[in-house]
């Protein structure tokens, strides 16, 4: 139960992390602020989607079992946390003075 590993899903990291990059290569000639501005954006956009998605999951799969229910929304919402843990990681980057 202390393991990193309770904090990884590859699936969720690849919905939230992919589309977001793939912002970046879309239009060149932006500048930095534009454009991490748009990644961020995007990335919320996909970790809300993949939380989404994730609840949808785990409710089609309902059980009895309350601890399998948990479990399935605890990693439904890590896309969240991984938005924001990179949000937290980027905005020192866009806030100008």
């Amino acid at each position: 139960m202390n393991s990193w590993l309770q904090f990884f899903d590859a699936f969720s990291i690849l919905c939230t992390f992919v589309p977001a990059i793939f912002s970046l290569l879309i239009i060149k000639g932006r500048t930095l602020v534009i454009s991490f501005s748009i990644f961020l954006k995007v990335m919320w956009l996909s970790a809300g989607l993949t939380t989404f998605y994730g609840i949808i999951l785990t409710l089609s799969n309902l059980t009895v079992e309350y601890e399998a229910l948990a479990a399935g929304f605890s990693v439904a919402i890590l896309p969240i946390f991984y938005a924001f843990g990179a949000s937290l990681l980027l905005l020192p980057l866009i806030v100008q003075d």
